[in-house]
């Protein structure tokens, strides 16, 4: 499509790691938007087998059983059959639900073994997907000023969650979506020249 040929011309032309991240999602859902939906799946299993075992692969993997579930619902070009299969909202529920739990919580369990913190980290969101707020939870070695702060797909900020001087330890807030669309966001812990970005999906 035409759009996605812009898209692609600003890819080849960014440097930008974020932007680049955000034009080959926004790239794999011009497909979506088409209703090529097996297009759209195997861009995001490639994503998802070369990130493996990382936040990246994750989402992918979450972005191919949402498209799953959209092709379901809209009754075009259905995905019947593959690892990201989904049969109705509940089946995309329950594998959502063992994806994170297979993924996400062993590192937040872990992080409750740590005593004190050694250095700047910024967790993924639980729950995620989220409908309408999610938990953030980070951790800071030192007293410093900290901005915690939410962009949309496009890098438009959304809104500042956090900025303020923080004694060194761990914290969590509370990110209210209730009036923003379903996507994808992305919030990023700023200290200093420490900067940590994580993506989150906001699923309605």
């Amino acid at each position: 499509s035409l759009l996605s040929d812009y898209y692609m011309l600003l890819l080849n032309e960014s440097d930008d790691l974020l932007l680049t991240k955000n034009l080959e999602q926004l790239i794999i859902l011009c497909n979506v938007a088409e209703e090529e939906y097996q297009a759209a799946i195997s861009e995001f299993t490639t994503v998802a087998d070369n990130n493996e075992g990382t936040e990246v692969g994750l989402f992918a993997e979450v972005d191919a059983l949402t498209t799953s579930l959209i092709s379901d619902a809209s009754g075009m070009n259905k995905i019947s059959s593959g690892k990201y299969a989904v049969k109705n909202a509940n089946d995309f529920t329950y594998k959502i639900s063992h994806l994170l739990k297979t993924g996400f919580l062993p590192e937040a369990q872990a992080t409750n073994e740590m005593n004190v913190p050694k250095e700047f980290v910024l967790y993924q969101n639980y729950p995620n997907p989220f409908n309408p707020s999610t938990t953030i939870k980070y951790q800071i070695p030192r007293r410093t000023n900290v901005e915690i702060k939410v962009f949309d797909i496009l890098g438009k900020e959304i809104v500042v969650l956090v900025d303020e001087i923080k004694e060194a330890g761990r914290y969590q807030i509370n990110f209210a979506a209730s009036k923003l669309s379903s996507g994808v966001y992305f919030y990023q812990l700023q200290s200093g020249i420490n900067i940590i970005t994580k993506k989150m999906l906001l699923l309605r």
